[in-house]
């Protein structure tokens, strides 16, 4: 048994630090989502992320985003025809995108457009190597 332990800090996880990873891994699962169903994980997620975030200033932002922007919702949660799964994903993206935005905004920082994160992410080559897989 190793005994390289690595020693894990309370300051390791502050939100600067974890933000923009989680940030990228929502907009990644996002822009690459095939379905509506995808797309409704992802925001569940979202929302059960947020009821456990560590900074009280940042969830209640994010709260106070998520309650004024409740057409989300009703997008995913419409059993109507008029709306494909490409509509309600580009919607989901949009709308995860314009969180982002107002967080950046919350937290005195910049934004791409939306335009360069969906290229971004549309177009993002994870792996550049033969990894084993």
């Amino acid at each position: 048994m190793s005994s390289n332990k690595q020693e894990i800090k309370a300051e390791d996880f502050k939100p600067e630090y974890i933000g923009r990873g989680v940030w990228h891994s929502w907009q990644l699962t996002g822009f690459r989502a095939k379905t509506r169903s995808e797309v409704v994980i992802i925001y569940a997620f979202i929302l059960m992320y947020v009821v456990n975030m560590i900074c009280k200033n940042c969830q209640h932002h994010a709260k106070l985003y998520i309650s004024n922007t409740g057409y989300i919702e009703d997008i995913l949660n419409s059993k109507e025809k008029d709306l494909t799964d490409s509509e309600i994903i580009e919607q989901f993206n949009i709308w995860l995108y314009e969180f982002h935005k107002s967080a950046n905004l919350f937290s005195g920082k910049s934004s791409p457009s939306y335009d360069e994160v969906s290229e971004f992410y549309l177009n993002l080559k994870v792996c550049t190597e033969n990894c084993g897989n």
